[in-house]
């Protein structure tokens, strides 16, 4: 299946139906690597979107609190933030914790003093840069299911070309 025509359009994903076609097709011209579990396509389910397998719709969450005050001479700022990314990638997320201290003192008429102190915490869990996840899901067969029915990851046969389950690897 191919893509619409309109620039900024979404590309269409083979089906396994589409997909058994362009094989059983493909070997016909071929003459060979007939793939007999692909013949008869109208039997066969829509198999795998793996991009939707892999990818959702990612929430951010961002929070920050300050508190700040005092004299004429000395004046402080303490403030602190809390952000939280969900990832497109299932798996992958990015959370970020900060605390930011100012202090200012006008110690004389010529002389101010000023100190700041930054303090954060970022933790990240990138799972779509790991094991190249978009090339293997937008390369990965229709007719390869994400969960095997005793509940393991899906994979293809020894008998096919190769591409890691990338749900799994995320």
């Amino acid at each position: 299946a191919g893509g619409q025509d309109q620039l900024g359009s979404e590309l269409d994903v083979m089906n396994r139906q589409e997909y058994a076609q362009c094989v059983t097709r493909r070997a016909e011209i071929v003459g060979f690597n007939n793939q007999t579990d692909l013949n008869n396509p109208d039997l066969l389910g829509q198999g795998t979107n793996w991009q939707d397998a892999l990818f959702r719709n990612a929430l951010t969450t961002d929070h920050s609190l300050a508190v700040g005050g005092g004299t004429e001479d000395t004046q402080y700022r303490i403030s602190g933030g809390y952000t939280y990314q969900q990832g497109v990638a299932i798996e992958s997320d990015f959370e970020r914790y900060s605390l930011r201290i100012n202090l200012d003192n006008q110690t004389t008429d010529w002389l101010e003093v000023g100190t700041s102190l930054n303090i954060s915490r970022t933790i990240e869990n990138i799972s779509v840069s790991e094991d190249d996840l978009i090339i293997t899901a937008i390369r990965q067969r229709p007719n390869v299911p994400v969960r095997t029915p005793g509940g393991g990851v899906g994979g293809p046969d020894q008998a096919n070309f190769q591409l890691n389950n990338p749900v799994g690897l995320a």
